[in-house]
């Protein structure tokens, strides 16, 4: 197996599952640990890639905002941002954000209402952004 010193780029998947303890709420001990680890990586070189979902915060099975596209969207941009400070980041610190969206036309209907709370949580910072309409995704009540 190689030494981490060859490598100069790794990516992280962390996910709810491995975020939350069993009574679904965040872990904050496991978080710390996990970006403890890669500050370490850091400092020695390494770019880390760290990807995960804006479910994170909120615990699993939540969903928020029931039926409203851009109430759920608000929230989950609101989840990313408190994962980022509670690693003493921010918005500023996103490099790549993709979106899924149940319905379109739902999403276009609501842009300007997305659109602010994209402005209201995030600011001004726009990272490498992509929209994607999928047929479903994994929370029954997830737009």
């Amino acid at each position: 197996m190689q030494q981490q010193d060859s490598y100069r780029r790794i990516v992280v998947k962390a996910g709810t599952a491995l975020l939350t303890d069993d009574t679904g709420s965040p872990n904050h001990e496991v978080m710390t640990g996990l970006v403890e680890q890669l500050a370490h990586l850091h400092r020695d070189g390494a770019r880390i890639i760290l990807v995960s979902s804006g479910a994170v915060a909120a615990g699993r099975g939540a969903v928020a905002g029931a039926d409203d596209t851009s109430v759920q969207f608000r929230q989950a941009l609101a989840n990313i941002v408190a994962v980022l400070n509670e690693a003493g980041a921010g918005p500023e610190h996103i490099v790549r954000m993709t979106m899924y969206f149940t319905d379109k036309r739902e999403y276009l209907d609501q842009l300007a209402e997305v659109g602010a709370a994209y402005r209201e949580t995030i600011g001004r910072n726009f990272p490498a952004m992509a929209a994607v309409e999928v047929s479903a995704l994994m929370e029954d009540r997830a737009k």
